[in-house]
Parts: C-alpha cells; structure tokens; sequence
C-alpha cells in the first residue's frame, strides 16, 4: 500500500515527471514530447506527440 501512495503523491504533486516515466513502460514508434498537457477545452491529454500501435501483439 505504501507503494501505492508514493506514486498517488508523486502523480498529484508533480503530473509532468509521473507521466513520462510511466511512458517508458511502452513501446513506442515515437515517444511523446510530454507526459501531460490540457487542450483548449480545459481536458487532460496524455503523451503528447506519441506515436505508437496498439493492435501489435508481441
């Protein structure tokens, strides 16, 4: 459980840094620019720039 908070901490206080370390748990064909952004609309978008194929099974 403590596991558990120490991430639930690390993604509140600092969003950025948590989000593109848990983008090297993918395999991508481009990784992303950023782990986090908001768009015009005031929404959380994730891994900006990052390309990648979901259908590939490895």
């Amino acid at each position: 459980m403590q596991d558990y908070k120490s991430h639930y901490r690390e993604s509140i206080e600092n969003p950025e840094d948590f989000w593109m370390e848990q983008s090297k748990a993918i395999e991508w064909f481009v990784p992303p620019e950023q782990g986090i952004t908001k768009d015009e609309n005031g929404l959380h978008r994730w891994f900006k720039g990052g390309k990648l194929n979901t259908s590939t099974i490895r």
